[in-house]
Order: structure tokens, then C-alpha cells, then sequence
């Protein structure tokens, strides 16, 4: 969707990893592109909600019922 941020990451990539090698936790300082990106992706998409969430009545949402 964003391809100027591919372009950020693939160049911070490209210029700190060469030869095709894996990357390893050395490499975290040399990366601050890419670890903000991934801090920003952790913040709007969690993997397991922090909170539970509950539904106090019966809700519809589009075509989908949620009881309560």
C-alpha cells in the first residue's frame, strides 16, 4: 500500500545486510528504519488483545448479529 515506505526499508536494507546474509541482533543499531517501522506495525496490530472486549447488548454490525 505504501510504496515509499518499501523503497525506505528495502534501501536500509540493501545498504546494512549485503551478500545475502540473514540479518542478526548486531545489526539492530544500524537499523532504525526498520525498527521503527516494525514498533509502529506492533502498535496498530496486535497479535492478542490487551483487554478482553464484551458486548453488553445485542448488537448488529453490516450483515453480522452480535449477541449479547
Amino acid at each position: 500500500m505504501y510504496p515509499e515506505i518499501q523503497e525506505k526499508l528495502r534501501n536500509e536494507l540493501k545498504t546494512v545486510i549485503r551478500n545475502g546474509r540473514l540479518t542478526t541482533l548486531e545489526d539492530k543499531p544500524s537499523l532504525p528504519y526498520a525498527r521503527a517501522f516494525i514498533l509502529e506495525l506492533h502498535r496498530h496490530n496486535h497479535l492478542v488483545p490487551i483487554l478482553p472486549r464484551k458486548v453488553y447488548k445485542d448488537t448488529a454490525c453490516d450483515k453480522y448479529n452480535i449477541p449479547a
